[in-house]
């Protein structure tokens, strides 16, 4: 059975040949050895430095970049074992917006970057339609991550208040409503492009369940997020607007790559820390549930599925992302955040399949590679005889983790994974 055939039967709650494994990102240590060379792969910060890097110096080179990166990371898939592969057309590009988990069409593209120190780039839109836009971001290398840090929006509402700011942000709406979504900009296009290379060579040679990307953009990354919140409250009618313009676009963005071929769709946004939501059930419900059911919907339109990947305690939105939203999994049940896998599957396993769940925190990245086998053994035999379940980290092989015991995780589930479970 190939990885795709393994994971379709599993998100279909039928019973594989054993259980299948996900991971939303791995880091380029490991790229680096089961390939034996340099690689920048998708989802790490110091690929997103050297992405904007080769975007500075030439067109050729960041076209060459992108495709390089995403073949890299199906062909690593392959060899290390993982059954599904997540692409993002949109994550090397560098759009106004950049914080962003995930990008469509409708951003401002026509931008300018400028290093302005080392591991520090500035944005600027130079769009004549949307001047005075602008945003820092960095790379930090102690934690190998990228992130913007300020933005026009946020320094408006430091300098002259929360009532400018909130122009600012609606001149973004305004700015973003009026956009044509049947036309791709020319970045985008090099991550289109590279996902339908990969595509078509996975279909040849790996078979991996190969997932595009499409979520709402909620702005959690972003600078002027507490303004986001505080609008739900104060000025809803703006929110819808740009919730209703960005759906849109990621709508837009997901025909396209269903269309490419894709097996499903993956949402990478986050919206809840370990402690609960950063809003309330009720804005929930209101401001972001209705725009996600749409991308499921649309998903579903087209047979494929939609997976959902969420960190921290979720347990307040549950409910309506299984049972009003309609998602097909459910990625990554942190135990960190306090989730308990086999308290979820036991609430959703009929609708759902669950994804998880060692934690990829203390354990992956302190523990003994015999302790790490003994934990995947535990959660296989708790969470796997039934099926509906695929193995995961609980959010990603980032940095921290080894070689070592990435190699203890992902052996362990081979080892103890096969139907039917010796519980």
């Amino acid at each position: 059975m190939n990885s795709r055939d393994r994971v379709l039967i599993t998100l279909n709650h039928g019973q594989p040949d054993k259980v299948p494994i996900f991971e939303f990102c791995i880091n380029n240590s490991i790229g680096e050895y089961f390939l034996n060379k340099k690689v920048y792969l998708v989802g790490m910060g110091d690929s997103t430095k050297a992405a904007i890097e080769a975007e500075i110096k030439s067109k050729k080179e960041y076209r060459k970049f992108v495709m390089d990166s995403f073949l890299n990371s199906v062909e690593l898939y392959a060899r290390a074992g993982i059954d599904t592969v997540g692409l993002n057309p949109a994550i090397f590009v560098t759009p106004y917006n950049f914080g962003l988990n995930i990008v469509s069409i409708a951003a401002i593209y026509n931008v300018e970057i400028k290093k302005e120190k080392e591991n520090f780039y500035k944005i600027i839109s130079i769009d004549k339609d949307i001047p005075g836009f602008w945003n820092n971001c960095m790379y930090i290398p102690k934690s190998g991550t990228f992130q913007m840090v300020s933005d026009n929006i946020k320094e408006t509402i430091d300098n002259k208040g929360f009532d400018e700011g909130i122009k600012e942000f609606e001149r973004y709406v305004d700015y973003l409503e009026n956009i044509d979504l049947s036309k791709i900009p020319e970045p985008l296009k090099y991550g289109l492009d590279a996902l339908e290379k990969t595509i078509e060579i996975n279909n040849k040679k790996y078979n991996l369940f190969l997932l595009g990307f499409g979520d709402i953009e909620y702005p959690c990354f972003v600078p002027y997020h507490p303004l986001f919140l505080e609008l739900m409250i104060t000025n809803g009618s703006l929110v819808h607007r740009y919730m209703r313009a960005t759906t849109n676009s990621v709508k837009a963005m997901i025909e396209i790559e269903i269309e490419l071929g894709v097996d499903g769709i993956l949402a990478p946004n986050d919206w809840v820390y370990r402690n609960g939501p950063m809003m309330s059930p009720t804005h929930f419900n209101e401001y972001m549930a209705p725009y996600l059911k749409e991308l499921v919907n649309l998903t579903h339109k087209n047979n494929k599925m939609y997976i959902k990947h969420l960190d921290g305690r979720t347990y307040s939105l549950l409910d309506t992302l299984v049972n009003e939203v309609g998602i097909d999994a459910y990625h990554a049940i942190e135990p960190s955040a306090g989730m308990d896998i086999l308290k979820v599957k036991k609430m959703y396993g009929n609708k759902i399949t669950v994804i998880g769940n060692i934690d990829c925190g203390e354990i992956l990245c302190n523990w003994t590679p015999d302790k790490i086998e003994e934990e995947v053994k535990r959660i296989i035999n708790e969470t796997s005889p039934d099926c509906g379940h695929i193995f995961s980290s609980s959010n990603s092989i980032h940095n921290g983790v080894s070689v070592e015991n990435f190699l203890s995780y992902v052996n362990a589930v081979k080892k103890f994974g096969h139907y039917p479970i010796n519980v």
